[in-house]
């Protein structure tokens, strides 16, 4: 946008996690319960500049219609090649005493992670990361007629278990919003009680295997914290 420079951005470091712990009596220090990584907030600072201050309401107002959003959007920075999502909660005007002037707005992040560009893989995930990566889709051509197929994770153990009338050559795509075969929703075919469907994750070196099928590839991100 004309006249708008980022001049600073805070809030894109370390990350530590939250403890939820109790105390046990008769124990020195706490039982920790949990732990996991909070949200971010990311503080934008900027610089907005104009000729006449006619103009430089004209740019605040631009600036107001690209950050006001219902939702989390995708954002990204030009210094970090990955993306982000959140929302605008805060705001900070420039001095309204000049054409010119330094003012921030607050991203909230409900999801910390930053995501790298999507990759594939048919086997086994290779990265130097020591998270978790996000799973976009896994997608695989059903080999022969079943009425099971397993995904597997042979490192960990954990598993997406489906229970349904497949035939061979079957077109099966699941992500974590939904379960498609020949893009059928058929959430229905996902066995509740033996899958780890909301908890599933690959690391790198992790191997993933499906049982009676073929042309598999799996869309991933790396994440960064």
């Amino acid at each position: 946008m004309p006249g708008y420079l980022t001049v600073n951005v805070e809030g894109r470091g370390l990350l530590a996690k939250e403890i939820n712990s109790i105390n046990i009596p008769g124990r020195d220090g706490d039982y920790i319960l949990e732990s996991k990584y909070p949200p971010r907030e990311i503080k934008v600072y900027y610089y907005i500049t104009a000729d006449s201050h006619p103009e430089w309401l004209e740019r605040m107002q631009k600036l107001n219609q690209v950050l006001q959003t219902n939702e989390d959007v995708e954002f990204y920075f030009q210094d970090e090649n990955c993306k982000r999502y959140g929302r605008v909660i805060k705001t900070m005007d420039p001095p309204y005493d000049s054409h010119r002037g330094i003012g921030y707005f607050i991203i909230y992040c409900q999801d910390p992670w930053a995501y790298k560009s999507i990759k594939s893989f048919n086997g086994e995930i290779i990265t130097s990361n020591q998270y978790p990566v996000k799973i976009e889709e896994i997608s695989f051509t059903v080999s022969n007629s079943t009425n099971l197929v397993k995904i597997i994770n042979s490192t960990t153990g954990k598993k997406i278990i489906l229970s349904g009338d497949f035939k061979s050559g079957d077109k099966v795509r699941i992500t974590f919003d939904e379960i498609k075969v020949n893009e059928r929703n058929r959430m229905n075919w996902l066995d509740p009680m033996v899958s780890d469907y909301h908890s599933f994750e690959l690391y790198s070196g992790d191997k993933l295997i499906v049982n009676n099928a073929k042309e598999l590839v799996v869309n991933y991100r790396e994440r960064l914290i």
